[in-house]
């Protein structure tokens, strides 16, 4: 499914009302869109890819999995390309953290990235993991990182041969 701005607001009026005001006030377009890919994927759940990402091949081998964020460089996570089983608790603390990372850094790239981008993915992530440890289920734990061999992003084609994913660097919200 493709979410507009229209769409993306109705959904959080309908489902989560009680995000509306921050999702309203958000001051970055790119703000909302980070945000509503993590209700997205809490309520629906499924695969999140962002416009500028193609598939190389099928995703099947990675659905066995509860949560897939990609590792990035040079720390975290990424938000561009995120799978999600519907109601998974991850995802549940980071839509419920939302609200207390909404600062304003003065400048647009820190106050994207820190208050709904990679590094306040890569924060729910670091907590995450800190109060769930891997269990012999899950060896790897319930979050997986995708490496950059299979991500792909920033990697040489030599460096990451079985990659899933194509990369295109559209990065318009930088603008």
């Amino acid at each position: 499914m493709l979410w507009t701005d229209a769409s993306a607001g109705e959904f959080i009026a309908e489902h989560y009302s009680w995000f509306l005001d921050t999702f309203d006030n958000y001051k970055y377009t790119i703000q909302r869109a980070d945000a509503i890919r993590y209700f997205v994927l809490y309520h629906y759940g499924g695969v999140y890819i962002d416009l500028d990402i193609g598939c190389l091949r099928p995703m099947d081998p990675l659905l066995v999995h509860p949560v897939i964020l990609p590792r990035t460089i040079p720390v975290g996570v990424s938000n561009d390309l995120m799978f999600s089983e519907k109601g998974h608790p991850f995802m549940a603390q980071t839509i419920h953290s939302l609200i207390s990372f909404d600062y304003n850094w003065v400048l647009n790239y820190p106050t994207v990235m820190f208050s709904t981008g990679p590094m306040f993915l890569s924060a729910q992530y670091g907590s995450w993991t800190s109060s769930h440890p891997p269990t012999p289920e899950h060896p790897g734990g319930e979050v997986r990182i995708l490496p950059k061999s299979l991500y792909g992003k920033n990697a040489k084609p030599e460096e990451a041969p079985h990659s899933f994913f194509s990369h295109y660097y559209g990065s318009s919200w930088h603008a």
